[in-house]
This record gives C-alpha cells, structure tokens and sequence, in this order.
C-alpha cells in the first residue's frame, strides 16, 4: 500500500532557516531584538517536465538545491 508522503526540503540561512514544500516557501529570520520575523511565499504549480522530474530521486535533489540557493 501506497502512502502519500510530503517532501520538504530545507536550508541553514545566516540567521535563521529557509523550509520549502510543493506549494509553499517559508523563511524564519531571528532579528536584531530576539523577535523572529516568518515570510511565506505560494509557489506557483510545476510545469508538466518539472512534475517528471521530480519522479527521479537524484535530479529531484538536484533542481531543489537549485531552486532553494536561488530563493535564498
């Protein structure tokens, strides 16, 4: 049986840290006076190549990196 798992995909920022889903991307940054400042973003939905890309575990990991250095 086949379950329906989420995949979310993180990176370190200097200060604070950057967690992305398939619809959504979330930056939690630690400010000067201790607050936490959260920004979220929709995500549009993939083109058809990008949703068989994702099918393919190492290029997947790949296109993520790509996409999360270019967000952050």
């Amino acid at each position: 049986m086949e379950t329906n798992r989420a995949r979310y995909a993180g990176l370190a920022l200097i200060n604070g840290v950057m967690i992305r889903d398939e619809r959504a991307l979330a930056v939690a940054v630690r400010q000067a006076n201790g607050g936490i400042q959260l920004t979220l973003w929709k995500l549009s939905p993939g083109a058809r190549w990008q949703r068989r890309l994702n099918r393919i575990p190492f290029l997947r990991g790949l296109w993520m990196l790509s996409t999360m250095l270019e967000s952050g």
